[in-house]
């Protein structure tokens, strides 16, 4: 008899090895490689053992009984396998109430009852709970659908057959209905979620250290169990207390290992306790036999439900904390949490790829130590406007890597408070935006040349047709045209030197008097002003003409004439004003009454006007040619 009962827990181990998934993926909730009709054998005979087991129990205690672990057997197997198993637990539950009751009708009905049950709750828990077990929501749906309608159904038919053919009194019917369905009950929630959770398990495929932890919880179960509801300590006296020391194993398993652990730790305890009252000697036998009943059944509900809704949601939170720091870990963009004094409490990987930094060469350290002096008032800023109610800020700061390069990074940054309201840290996340901002950069730059280089062009084309008009021979033009052309190219060097930040007004004054100018003919004073870039050009053309129209017919074409440049900002309050240019002739030969106004003249008057929005005062007087020229203050950069 042992080697056979051996024998069929062998093959039932094999049969439970399978794993189960998600019982939504697989319609025929199979996860065992044998054949459908070695496994109907297996669950019919599996059931007619456990519950000849458990009749032999309530034979000897009528209050031992409070569960009924064929009932969690049915299910188990229906949702591991199947609702095409249900002939085999019909046959084992057949077999059970004939070799009991020797009624056939009531042994059918009994069984019909049993079956019943299984299928009726396999199908809601097929309907609604996709994923058995999961989550806490999970666990109190599987703990609600054993309650009822399939358990009730399974006592009302149960009961009744047995009151119809006499086995029972019509008097009893509510007492022994309520024993019958909270048996049913406590089956379905200790032993089906013992044996669909380590179906999900192979002992081969555990670590050497989850076996190890998994010994120690069993043993402590043992001895716990064993002090508090063993019949062997009867001489102790008060044990009800000791009940709760139970609570122990429970949590830990809950706490610290998984739903699987959790199961087993309550189905062990129920064990325990169902001994000490089967032998009138544990915490919950009572001289009622009615008492030592709902006593125990009620401490299996409360060691079965509450120990596994804790343990899913622990495995809740610790997979989503799994994932939370996966997806961390992994992330491209750097995250940190920082204090209120910006040191670095905690950092992902990602800093190493970005800043040349490993994790722990941060922590601990002020972000100071990493940042431009100049770009800290930016993270003070922000972390000011968080304090003031800001609940997140977003913004750019450079910061300098390990080999001391300067990196843009697009910084998204939260304050974090405790559980009064108080800030204590601030969660950021840094995407580096260098290779982003030089790429717009460039963009940027790419369509300003483009932008000047057309107005360069359409300046050449307009010089060159002005400057067509007055000479009659193609020598005398090209020089004209030649010399204009000259000075937009010195100037557009100028310019370049200065990265197009603007150009310094005495360099140009003196760029463009330098092929006239000798020893004492010059005087150049003012300011150190330098032009936006966009006023640069403009200024340029008109100092061209004033250079060369002196050099031709002015102070510049005479060994005694004199060119005096001066300039100053009017001033307007305390602010500086417009740009106040004076050009003045000496010295040279006198100026004719009558001036014919060519293309020169017309630059000189109109260009500054029209492009700058300024004045120009042009006098040609006896004794010199005299220019004065206004330039607005938005066209100067004050050094």
């Amino acid at each position: 008899m042992t080697r056979w009962f051996g024998a069929l827990l062998t093959v039932l181990a094999h049969a439970l090895r399978g794993r189960l998934r998600h019982i939504s993926q697989v319609p025929s909730w199979s996860a065992s490689s044998l054949p459908p009709l070695l496994r109907g054998v297996v669950v019919a005979i599996s059931y007619f053992v456990f519950a000849k087991v458990s009749l032999a129990l309530a034979s000897l205690h009528p209050s031992a009984s409070p569960v009924w672990p064929p009932s969690g057997l049915a299910l188990a197997s229906l949702l591991l396998w199947g609702n095409g198993l249900w002939p085999a637990i019909a046959a084992g539950a057949f077999l059970t109430n004939v070799t009991t009751f020797g009624s056939l009708s009531t042994s059918s009905l009994i069984a019909g009852g049993n079956t019943l049950e299984a299928l009726i709750t396999a199908a809601l828990l097929k309907r609604l709970n996709a994923h058995l077990f999961e989550g806490p929501s999970e666990v109190v749906l599987f703990a609600c659908l054993t309650l009822l309608p399939g358990t009730m159904i399974s006592a009302t038919m149960g009961v009744g057959s047995l009151v119809f053919a006499g086995f029972a009194d019509p008097a009893k019917f509510p007492s022994i209905w309520l024993t019958w369905w909270l048996g049913d009950v406590g089956g379905q929630m200790l032993v089906t979620p013992f044996i669909v959770l380590w179906s999900k398990t192979s002992l081969k495929e555990m670590p050497r250290a989850e076996l190890q932890r998994l010994a120690l919880l069993l043993g402590a179960t043992i001895i716990i169990g064993l002090v508090a509801f063993s019949p062997l300590l009867k001489q102790i006296t008060a044990r009800g207390p000791l009940g709760f020391v139970a609570i122990g194993p429970l949590l830990w398993a809950a706490l610290r290992h998984n739903q699987r652990d959790t199961a087993t730790v309550a189905l062990m305890l129920s064990a325990f306790a169902i001994w000490g009252t089967l032998s009138d000697g544990g915490p919950f036998a009572r001289p009622n036999l009615n008492d030592s009943f709902l006593l125990t059944i009620a401490f299996v509900i409360s060691t079965a439900v509450p120990s596994l809704v804790l343990s899913a949601d622990v495995a809740t939170r610790r997979l989503s904390e799994e994932r939370h720091r996966a997806l961390v870990e992994h992330a491209n963009d750097i995250v940190a949490t920082l204090d209120l004094d910006l040191r670095v409490t905690s950092v992902n990987p990602a800093i190493e790829r970005i800043l040349g930094f490993a994790p722990a060469e941060m922590i601990g350290r002020p972000l100071r130590r990493h940042v431009p002096q100049e770009q800290l008032h930016t993270h003070a800023e922000m972390l000011n406007r968080k304090l003031q109610g800001v609940p997140s800020t977003q913004y750019e700061v450079e910061v300098l890597t390990k080999a001391g390069v300067r990196r843009v990074l697009e910084v998204n940054s939260k304050l974090i408070a405790d559980a009064a309201g108080k800030p204590v840290a601030i969660h950021a996340i840094a995407r580096d935006i260098t290779e982003r901002k030089e790429a717009k950069r460039a963009e940027a730059q790419i369509a300003e040349l483009d932008h000047r280089v057309k107005n360069a062009l359409a300046t050449v084309m307009a010089v060159s047709k002005r400057t067509r008009v007055g000479h009659t021979s193609m020598d005398k033009f090209l020089s004209a045209f030649d010399g204009r052309i000259q000075s937009m190219a010195e100037a557009h060097a100028l310019l370049s030197r200065g990265r197009w930040q603007g150009a310094n007004l005495a360099h140009l004054v003196r760029q463009e008097l330098a092929p006239c100018a000798a020893e004492l003919n010059t005087m150049v004073e003012g300011p150190d002003i330098v032009l936006a870039a966009d006023a640069a050009q403009p200024v340029a053309l008109v100092l061209h003409e004033l250079v060369t129209n002196a050099a031709k017919y002015g102070a510049l074409s005479s060994p005694k004439g004199h060119v005096s440049v001066q300039w100053h900002q009017r001033a307007n309050g305390h602010v500086p004003g417009a740009l106040v240019f004076d050009w003045k002739e000496t010295g040279g030969p006198p100026v004719p009454a009558s001036i014919s106004i060519g293309y020169g003249t017309s630059v000189v008057k109109n260009l500054i006007p029209y492009e700058l929005g300024g004045v120009v005062d042009l006098v040609f007087a006896p004794e010199g040619v005299r220019c004065r020229l206004e330039i607005p203050r938005k066209w100067l950069k004050q050094c």
